[in-house]
């Protein structure tokens, strides 16, 4: 368990895009909006600590395989 870098923003776009069609309900985005990300997207997501340092995205590893992560923001 780590924060997330924007080395891995490759894997969470695919991370994210799985997780959405798979429970929709569960996010704010639909599909086409999460297909429509960008590598950039993705990159700034991963790295929103320098723009908003109450929030925080962890992710969870096998191996080097991200398989699970989670957002998170103080108050």
């Amino acid at each position: 368990l780590r924060l997330l870098t924007q080395s891995d923003a490759p894997q969470y776009l695919e991370l994210r895009l799985e997780a959405v069609r798979e429970c929709p309900e569960a996010f704010l985005e639909d599909v086409s909006e999460v297909e429509r990300l960008t590598l950039e997207d993705a990159e700034k997501r991963v790295s929103s600590r320098e723009t908003f340092p109450e929030s925080f995205l962890l992710g969870v590893f096998a191996g080097s395989k991200l398989v699970g992560m989670a957002n998170g923001f103080r108050r």
